[in-house]
């Protein structure tokens, strides 16, 4: 499960950083395939289902299938349990929470890095109006 904003106890504060940037990437992976965002549309729009039905609009193999199941439940983004022979996948609502979150931090450092980019330009303009 993702937790992204969580902080870990005994961990200094640039490894947390570093364990959110990889947990961010590792969920920003698993949504990067139009197919494994098609799985999870499904999964909130149907709720919990098996594998197979979950899958059954992509005819896809069920070992292709488990790969892409793989990395959403890595990411936290989905759960499954078996129940039988049958494997149940369950949306995760709290991981789209932690990778908002995520997100919010990173945007963070590129607004910074965007206005530090501004004052720059701004003093190259004003130095090269001078020079004229």
């Amino acid at each position: 499960m993702l937790s992204i904003g969580i902080k870990k106890e005994g961990k200094e504060e640039g490894e947390e950083k570093l364990q959110r940037g990889v947990e961010g990437e590792i969920a920003l992976q698993a949504l990067g395939s139009p197919l494994r965002r098609d799985l999870v549309r499904r999964l909130r729009k149907g709720g919990a289902m098996s594998l197979s039905k979950l899958v059954e609009p992509h005819r896809m193999t069920l070992p292709a299938a488990h790969r892409h199941l793989r990395m959403l439940e890595e990411s936290g983004i989905v759960h499954t349990h078996k129940n039988g022979r049958v494997r149940i996948c369950v949306l995760n609502p709290n991981a789209f929470k932690d990778l908002a979150g995520w997100l919010a931090s990173q945007s963070g450092f590129w607004e910074a890095s965007f206005t530090r980019l501004e004052r720059h330009l701004s003093k190259k303009r004003i130095t090269s109006i001078k020079r004229k």
